[in-house]
């Protein structure tokens, strides 16, 4: 397990999703379904957001 990862919140209701990211992780345009609120949103993340 890499110690610098951590999982990725979601940013509608504020619990933990089912994936990790990395610090070098770059994300365009995924769809997130959040397990807990049910919500769907579009998440763009760039490694700089990503530490």
């Amino acid at each position: 397990m890499d110690a610098n990862r951590r999982r990725y919140r979601c940013p509608l209701c504020g619990k933990q999703t089912l994936f990790f990211l990395r610090p070098d992780t770059e994300v365009r345009n995924l769809p997130v379904k959040c397990k807990t609120c049910g919500k769907e949103v579009v998440v763009n993340i760039s490694p700089s957001l990503s530490h």
